[in-house]
C-alpha cells in the first residue's frame, strides 16, 4: 500500500486545507478571520492567522471540517489538551485525557459516523500518555503533535467533528489537508452501515461509474465479536469456503513434499545470473541434456523449470518461443518426458505481468495491451542481474483480450507438450495497477487484475483438463482471491508470511530462499519452514556442490512429511491452538488432518539456547489428545496427561498425536 505517493503529479487533484480560520477548505479563505477584540491578533488585523485553535467547552461538539467533494482527505494534523480545572486554560496547564475527545467523520450524506473514536486511540496513542510514533500512516511528534495520512475518499461531502466529553474546556489546533478531485478521476468512497453485527462496504469507483450513480462491488462482511485473531480467522477461513475461494488440492499433489527449481535455457547452470540479455545456449546444451542433469541432482520429485524458451530466464516474454539450437519442440517434449520416467513432475515458469519490450508480442500488441494511467501513459519496469545488465519491460493488463491470449496460447503448448503444471510468476509479488483503459473490458480500474487473473487461471486450468491433466498451478505471492485456482503460493524471501495467512488458506504455501529455513544453510536451512508444515524449495543458487538439494536435514524432514501423510500433506495449519508450556526462543507449530483425529506438533530450538525440559500440554479442539510420540523414533511422549522431552539447541522434534 502507497500513500499519498501519487497525488502531486495527478493533474485531476487541487490541494486545499481546512482550519480552525477556514472549515469548509474554500480556496483563498485562510487568514480570513476577523481579529477577536483585546485580543493579541487584533493588533495584526485580517489577513493574518488570527484564529489558530479553537475552544470546545464541555459537553460540546466542534465541526472541525465541512469539506464539499468529491475528494480525498490526505493527512489531518493536531495538537489538544484538556484544562485541569475551569479558570485554566487548556494549553497552558493541560492534562492529556485524550479519551475525553471524541472524533468523529461522516462521509457524504451520512447521519452515523463511519470513524467515531477517542482521538488519542485514533492516532494510536491509546493509554492517555505522550509516545513518540514513526510509522508509514501515523507519526506523534514531540509536543503532542498528531498526524495520520490515510487516504480518506468521499463522493459528496465529509464532515469531522470533536466532541468534549470532559468536564473541563478543551483546546484544539488543527489542520486536515484534502484534495478535491475531477468527478472523472479515479477513487473509492466505503460506505459502513450498520446492521445488527455486521457491517458492509460498499465501493464506488470513478470513472467506470455515470456521475450522480453507483455501482455495488461485492459486499464485504466484518463479523463484530469476541476472542483472539484465530477466532476471527475461522470465520474467514469459512467465508471463504464457502465463497469458492479455496480448492482442494490437484491430484497430483498426492505426496508433494516440495519441489526443485533450475533455469534450463541460457545460463541454465546459474540461477543467480539473471536478466543475460539475448545470450545463446551454452554450446551442445540441448533441452534433453539439461532436464536430466536436473533430474540427477534433485531429491524433490517436483521440478519447477524456468528460462525453456529462447533468449532464457528473464528475456522475451511473452514470445515463449522454443529454441531449436536445443532442441526444439521435439527435444523439449523428450525432456519432459525423461522427468516423468523417474516419477517426477514438469512445473513450467510462465511470467504474467510484463511484456519485454523487444518481444514480437510488445512490438505488435504492446500500445493496446498495456496497463494504462489516467493520462495514458504505461508503467516502465527495469530489472538487473549482478553485473548491472539492464532488461526494459513494460507491465501489461492482465484483462487485455491480446495479452490473456497470448498466455493462454503458451499455457496450451505447455500442455501439449506435457507439462504437469505452471508457475505464473508475479501474480500476487507485484503492485496491482489501477489500469484505466476501458477497452480492456474490466469492470473497474481497481478490478483489472483480479478479474484477468482469475480467467486466466480458469481458462488455463481447462486448457488442462480438455488433455486429461488435473494440473498444478502455483503463483508468486499469496493472494486469497486467487485461492480457488491456485494450488501452491510461493511466498517472497524477504518478509515474514503473516500466520494469519497461513491459517486461514488451504493452498500449500512455500516459503522461498531464505525463508525456507534459517540463515545458516550447512546446519538447519529448512527447520522453520518445517515448523510451519511448509513445503520446501530448493534450487542452486549462490553454490556449486548442491548442497541443499543433499542437506540431511532436508532429506529427514520429507521423510517425517512422507510417513505421515494424512497429517502434513492434506492436513491444515493449526498455528499454536491448545498449545500452553512452550518458553521464549522456541517455535512451535500445530498441523491437523483433514477429520482433526491426528496431528503434530513440530518444535524448533534457536542454536543460542541451552537444553530445554520441556512439559507441554496440549488442548485440541477436536477432541481429547490420547496419544503423542516422537514421529521418527515412536517414543511415547505423553507423560501424566502432558508431552514431555528435552529439546537441544538447533534441534527439531515432531510430536505426532492422536485425538478422540
Amino acid at each position: 500500500m502507497h500513500f499519498n505517493d501519487t497525488l502531486w503529479e495527478n493533474e485531476n487533484f487541487e490541494s486545499r486545507a481546512a482550519s480552525p480560520e477556514n472549515p469548509t477548505g474554500e480556496r483563498g479563505a485562510g487568514a480570513m478571520s476577523d481579529p477577536v477584540p483585546g485580543h493579541p491578533s487584533e493588533r495584526l488585523g485580517k489577513g493574518w492567522k488570527c484564529r489558530p485553535c479553537i475552544h470546545i467547552n464541555s459537553g460540546e461538539t466542534a465541526v472541525l471540517a465541512e469539506l464539499d467533494g468529491p475528494g480525498i482527505v490526505r493527512h489531518i494534523w493536531m495538537t489538544c489538551d484538556i484544562a485541569s480545572s475551569p479558570d485554566c486554560l487548556p494549553w497552558n496547564r493541560g492534562s492529556h485525557r485524550w479519551r475525553d475527545l471524541i472524533i468523529r467523520i461522516y462521509w457524504d450524506d451520512q447521519v452515523s459516523p463511519s470513524v467515531e473514536c477517542p482521538v488519542g486511540d485514533f492516532f494510536a496513542c491509546g493509554l492517555e500518555e505522550f509516545c513518540q510514533i514513526n510509522s508509514a500512516v501515523v507519526t506523534v511528534n514531540p509536543g503532542q503533535a498528531f498526524n495520520c495520512f490515510w487516504d480518506m475518499p468521499f463522493r459528496k461531502h465529509c464532515r469531522i467533528t470533536l466532541e468534549n466529553r470532559s468536564p473541563f474546556g478543551a483546546g484544539l489546533f488543527y489542520q486536515i489537508d484534502y484534495a478535491v478531485c475531477d468527478r472523472n478521476a479515479e477513487y473509492k468512497t466505503f460506505t459502513y452501515s450498520v446492521d445488527g453485527i455486521f457491517s458492509s462496504l460498499e465501493c464506488t469507483v470513478y470513472p467506470f461509474v455515470e456521475p450522480e450513480s453507483a455501482k455495488k462491488l461485492a459486499p464485504v462482511e466484518i463479523y463484530l465479536g469476541k476472542g483472539d485473531w484465530t477466532d476471527g480467522a475461522d470465520i474467514y477461513r469459512s467465508w471463504l469456503k464457502e465463497a469458492g475461494f479455496t480448492k482442494r488440492p490437484s491430484s497430483q499433489m498426492a505426496d508433494f513434499t516440495g519441489c526443485s527449481g533450475w533455469t534450463v535455457a541460457s545460463y541454465y547452470n546459474n540461477y543467480s545470473t539473471k536478466y543475460v540479455g539475448y545470450a545463446p545456449a551454452q554450446t551442445g546444451v540441448t533441452f534433453e541434456s539439461a532436464m536430466d542433469s536436473v533430474i540427477s541432482r534433485t531429491s524433490l520429485k517436483y521440478i519447477w523449470l524456468t528460462g525453456w524458451h529462447d533468449g532464457g530466464f528473464d528475456t522475451l516474454y511473452p514470445d515463449y518461443q522454443l529454441s531449436a539450437d536445443m532442441g526444439g519442440s521435439k527435444g523439449f517434449r523428450k525432456g519432459i518426458e525423461n522427468i516423468h520416467s523417474t516419477g517426477g513432475k514438469a512445473i513450467l515458469y510462465v511470467n504474467a505481468h510484463i511484456a519485454d519490450v523487444d518481444s514480437k508480442f510488445y512490438k505488435s500488441y504492446g500500445e493496446t495491451a498495456s496497463i494504462k494511467k489516467p493520462d495514458g501513459s504505461i508503467y516502465n519496469e527495469r530489472y538487473y542481474d549482478v553485473s548491472k545488465t539492464e532488461a526494459d519491460f513494460v507491465a501489461m493488463c492482465p484483462s487485455s483480450g491480446d495479452y490473456l491470449s497470448r498466455l493462454i496460447e503458451t499455457v496450451k503448448m505447455l500442455s501439449d507438450y506435457g507439462a504437469d503444471g505452471i508457475y505464473f510468476d508475479q501474480i500476487s509479488e507485484m503492485e496491482s495497477y489501477l489500469c484505466f483503459d476501458k477497452d480492456h473490458g474490466h469492470s473497474t480500474p481497481a478490478t483489472a487484475y483480479y478479474e484477468g487473473y482469475s480467467y486466466l487461471l480458469a481458462e488455463s486450468r481447462k486448457v488442462f483438463e480438455n488433455n486429461g491433466i488435473d494440473p498444478i498451478f502455483g503463483i508468486e505471492g499469496v493472494c486469497d482471491c486467487y485461492g480457488a485456482n491456485v494450488d501452491v503460493f510461493f511466498a517472497y524471501p524477504d518478509f515474514n508470511l503473516s500466520e494469519l495467512t497461513r491459517y486461514t488458506l488451504s493452498s500449500k504455501i512455500i516459503g522461498r530462499d531464505r525463508y525456507a529455513g534459517t540463515e545458516d544453510p550447512d546446519d538447519t536451512r529448512f527447520s522453520s519452514a518445517f515448523v510451519l508444515s511448509e513445503p520446501f524449495v530448493v534450487h542452486k543458487h549462490h553454490v556449486d556442490n548442491y548442497r541443499y538439494y543433499s542437506n540431511p536435514n532436508l532429506q529427514r524432514y520429507v521423510s517425517i512429511y512422507e510417513k505421515y501423510p494424512e497429517i502434513y500433506l492434506c492436513g491444515r495449519y493449526d498455528f499454536k491452538n491448545g498449545l500452553s508450556g512452550i518458553p521464549g526462543g522456541i517455535d512451535a507449530g500445530v498441523i491437523l488432518s483433514e477429520d482433526g483425529s491426528m496431528g503434530a506438533i513440530n518444535i524448533f530450538g534457536r542454536k543460542n539456547l541451552s537444553d530445554a525440559d520441556l512439559s507441554i500440554t496440549y488442548l485440541p479442539d477436536s477432541g481429547i489428545l490420547v496419544s503423542a510420540k516422537n514421529a521418527e523414533t515412536g517414543e511415547n511422549l505423553l507423560v501424566s496427561g502432558k508431552i514431555q522431552l528435552v529439546l537441544k539447541p538447533h534441534e527439531v522434534v515432531s510430536v505426532v498425536v492422536e485425538i478422540k
